[in-house]
């Protein structure tokens, strides 16, 4: 499990995150029945176990990836010339919630290491005008 300048994850937040990423990742947004309900619950839960400033930043990769998923099923489907931009905003959330997950190689751990650095993921939905969680605004 991957540890950054944050520390590490505290225990109880470390196993419902990763219940709450695997409900995302099931998640198939060009399936008509788009079933999202179990996803939200999952990380909408993570929030009363949050005791780490890295249990605060996963929550958030992992609520803007859901945003991410949500919104732009319902933008491409309206303007199917987004797709692509709502594509590369979700791709980037999972890389970065797959680095504390698992399922990268080192070169992917390498440049979801940068990403994550850089804030990719909420950079990105701020540029698609998603809003995000009040934790990851910068005052």
């Amino acid at each position: 499990m991957a540890e950054s300048k944050q520390g590490a994850m505290s225990a109880q937040f470390k196993e419902q995150a990763r219940r709450a990423f695997h409900a995302i990742e099931r998640l198939d947004a060009d399936d008509r029945d788009f079933h999202s309900q179990p996803a939200h619950r999952a990380v909408n839960n993570l929030i009363q176990t949050i005791k780490t400033p890295l249990d605060k930043q996963v929550h958030n990769i992992l609520f803007t990836w859901l945003a991410e998923l949500e919104v732009g099923r319902t933008e491409a489907k309206a303007h199917p010339a987004s797709w692509r931009r709502w594509m590369k905003a979700e791709t980037e959330c999972q890389s970065e919630a797959m680095f504390y997950f698992g399922g990268l190689t080192e070169e992917g751990k390498k440049q979801a290491a940068q990403k994550i650095a850089q804030k990719t993921c909420f950079a990105t939905a701020k540029e698609l005008g998603l809003v995000l969680p009040p934790s990851t605004v910068s005052p």
